[in-house]
């Protein structure tokens, strides 16, 4: 019967010890993960509300198109959404800009490339016939994203 204890016991400890491996195990993939995460948050805007993370969003826009010799000529803040059940608010920013189609290149790459997570939502392109041949008017809709506050 002692024997029988003896290898009741010896089932048990390897159990424990698979139970204390697994935990390493996961120790790691949660430092990886926090570590992923981390690094994508590090591309939201920066602001505690919306207001401030939309003029944070407005100065890398004007940013951008100076680096490319344009100005925006209208800058529109829209509402604020979150998706259900998600933890991130997209801040979507609207602006006007006319300009050839090598700086709308340019631009674009730009907003793509940022260190911020930018994207672009939504284009219209209108090509004027006439005067002003070669430039373009353009109302792009670039979404930046930030953490919702904790409540």
């Amino acid at each position: 019967d002692g024997s029988a204890q003896i290898a009741a016991k010896e089932k048990q400890l390897a159990r424990y010890q698979r139970s204390i491996e697994e935990g390493k195990e996961l120790k790691t993939r949660l430092v990886a993960l926090t570590s992923a995460l981390e690094q994508g948050e590090s591309g939201l805007l920066t602001g505690r509300t919306p207001s401030i993370a939309a003029v944070d969003m407005q100065n890398i826009l004007n940013t951008i198109t100076q680096k490319s010799g344009m100005e925006m000529q209208s800058v529109r803040v829209l509402k604020a959404t979150k998706q259900e059940g998600a933890k991130y608010l997209s801040i979507p920013v609207t602006f006007s800009i006319v300009l050839t189609t090598r700086q709308l290149k340019e631009i674009l790459y730009r907003i793509e490339t940022s260190d911020k997570r930018l994207t672009v939502h939504e284009i219209t392109i209108d090509a004027p016939l006439g005067k002003g041949r070669g430039q373009l008017r353009v109302n792009m809709t670039v979404n930046g994203f930030m953490k919702e506050s904790e409540k």
